[in-house]
């Protein structure tokens, strides 16, 4: 048999071996398309891809009433945008709310350079969803529940689901802060701009030095309150009873816990006022060494110094009948250095003011000096002041 017919001969069997050849490179060739594709779908199929959608959405738009995640390709496959709802559960307290903190939420979250992370935090092997947890800038903010929907086989082993993101909740679970305040009755204190209610007043304290002020007029007593449950450090302002605004610096225990503690007024005091204490605190020690007219006699002269039913003047009238008449004879009484400070304001009805002065005499041919510094506290009475009590 020659060769031409030998390869006559063969040559139907290298077509079809050729063609065999052709078709199977073709099917593995579909077969790893295939294949290509399913392992694609299944890794788009990832809860993870649906976290990155919800990620990338919160840096684009923040927080709102729904997140709407677009579109999105992974590796030439489609992923299918969604919206879901946002529910919010900060919980705040009367004096506080949440619209700062989803502003600066926002904030962080749109940030060129926010850092936005999820960390799968639990399977619930009831329903098979699993729970993440969102993060900015370390901070944690809200989470995201997605529950398994249909599913599908690829390549047999390979089970495609498609996740449904349910909800993105948001919570808050801070350090709770509180405020106190300690402010005299009559002023008000304001947290956020917000007047703060009776009802946080914990304790009420009468100051002691103003027992004999407190027989003849009401005196504001010293009111702590106390605010518990802030989030964020609030603003807090202390007015007086003209709504005037007091300067009071915050302490901070370190744990966030702010205090503010004023007591009453202390401002300038009227210069005919001065003069007039002044000149009270001179008559009165006048009577003692016998320079007012008539103080023999009797406490007439300083009787309109003090309340009728005062103790001083019981006091004057045993020392005039008992002690007065040992006061020896003297000349040229004075008062020198005289000084009225520490003004403090109890109500319109009280106050209260350190005087000191030093009073001279002639005695025996030798200057005599008397040195006096007490605080007064003076009550008005029918539209007179009178002196309540010397401390």
């Amino acid at each position: 048999m020659s060769r031409q017919d030998i390869e006559k001969k063969n040559s139907p069997i290298k077509t079809v071996y050729l063609s065999y050849t052709v078709l199977l490179i073709v099917l593995v060739f579909l077969l790893v398309l295939h294949a290509r594709k399913s392992l694609i779908q299944y890794e788009a199929s990832q809860p993870e891809r649906i976290m990155e959608q919800i990620t990338a959405s919160l840096h684009a738009s923040g927080l709102k009433t729904e997140i709407a995640a677009a579109d999105t390709d992974y590796m030439e496959e489609v992923i299918k945008g969604f919206s879901i709802p946002v529910e919010k559960s900060i919980s705040c307290n009367e004096y506080e709310t949440d619209s700062e903190y989803i502003s600066n939420l926002n904030s962080a979250l749109t940030a060129e350079n926010a850092d936005i992370k999820y960390t799968m935090t639990g399977e619930d092997y009831s329903d098979g969803s699993f729970t993440y947890a969102f993060s900015v800038n370390g901070k944690h903010f809200a989470d995201a529940k997605l529950i398994p929907g249909d599913s599908y086989s690829r390549l047999i082993f390979l089970k495609i689901t498609e996740w449904k993101p349910v909800n993105l909740y948001v919570e808050r679970n801070d350090d709770r802060h509180s405020v106190t305040v300690s402010m005299p009755q009559g002023m008000t204190a304001y947290i956020n701009g917000k007047e703060i209610s009776k009802d946080h007043i914990t304790a009420s304290v009468s100051m002691p030095e103003l027992d004999y002020c407190r027989k003849y007029t009401e005196i504001p007593e010293i009111v702590t309150m106390e605010v518990p449950g802030f989030m964020d450090t609030p603003s807090v302002s202390i007015c007086n009873a003209s709504g005037e605004i007091i300067n009071c610096e915050a302490s901070d225990d370190g744990n966030g816990n702010l205090s503010f503690e004023t007591g009453y007024e202390t401002p300038a005091m009227p210069e005919d006022l001065k003069e007039k204490v002044l000149d009270m605190a001179h008559t009165y020690s006048l009577f003692f060494t016998r320079d007012l007219p008539g103080a023999v006699a009797s406490i007439d002269p300083i009787r309109p110094l003090f309340p009728e039913d005062s103790e001083y003047l019981k006091l004057a009238e045993t020392y005039r009948r008992q002690d007065m008449e040992i006061i020896v004879a003297h000349t040229g009484t004075a008062f020198i250095s005289d000084s009225v400070s520490e003004y403090t304001v109890y109500s319109k009805d009280c106050f209260s003011c350190r005087i000191s002065f030093t009073k001279t005499m002639n005695m025996y041919g030798q200057e005599i000096k008397d040195d006096t510094d007490n605080t007064y506290y003076f009550v008005r009475i029918d539209n007179e002041w009178k002196i309540a009590d010397i401390e």
